[in-house]
């Protein structure tokens, strides 16, 4: 029930409904003729039926620091900065936190897994969380999945990014400057 232009969430067979009114804060929907609806669980299960059972779930997305800056790099050690993500979503499956966009001018990639500075250039992120997919010290580079986690009702889900760099001697001065896109969804 999707293409690349639209995504239809779910779908029910009933005879009719409407919006039967709204305000600035609310709306309100009905629906008639369903058969069933409203939800059955176990501990391993939800089942939800018909049109009012099936809601769009929300996410809300909150960076502590949107603007970073590591500083002044030399050749003896790497410098790093620090940004922490926190999701909160009622999503049936969870969700997935990415890079989803990265532009701009950067030092060379860690190849490694350690940006460790003496005397290498290098550029990256460790990633720390329980939802954590990244493994050591990586690339900056997108589409990549940072964190995800397939549960039910999710609260407070925080992954702690670390962008880490090194200049080698060989290197001259310079400003580098990168934009990165974060993104959060709910899994479908």
């Amino acid at each position: 029930m999707s293409s690349t232009n639209y995504y239809i969430y779910a779908d029910t067979i009933s005879v009719g409904g409407a919006f039967s009114s709204t305000g600035t804060i609310y709306e309100l929907q009905d629906t008639s003729g369903e058969w069933p609806g409203g939800a059955a669980s176990s501990s391993s299960y939800t089942v939800k039926g018909g049109y009012q059972a099936m809601d769009l779930k929300y996410l809300s997305l909150n960076v502590s620091a949107s603007s970073l800056s590591i500083g002044t790099l030399d050749s003896a050690a790497a410098k790093q900065t620090t940004t922490t993500v926190t999701i909160i979503t009622d999503g049936d499956t969870g969700y997935t936190l990415s890079f989803t966009a990265v532009s701009g001018s950067h030092l060379v990639d860690v190849a490694d897994g350690a940006v460790s500075g003496n005397g290498a250039e290098e550029y990256g992120f460790a990633a720390s969380g329980a939802d954590n997919l990244i493994s050591g010290d990586a690339a900056v580079s997108a589409p990549l999945n940072v964190a995800s986690n397939g549960n039910y009702s999710l609260s407070n889900r925080t992954t702690t990014l670390v962008f880490k760099a090194a200049r080698s001697e060989a290197t001259a001065a310079g400003d580098y400057a990168q934009s990165i896109t974060l993104t959060g969804a709910v899994n479908f």
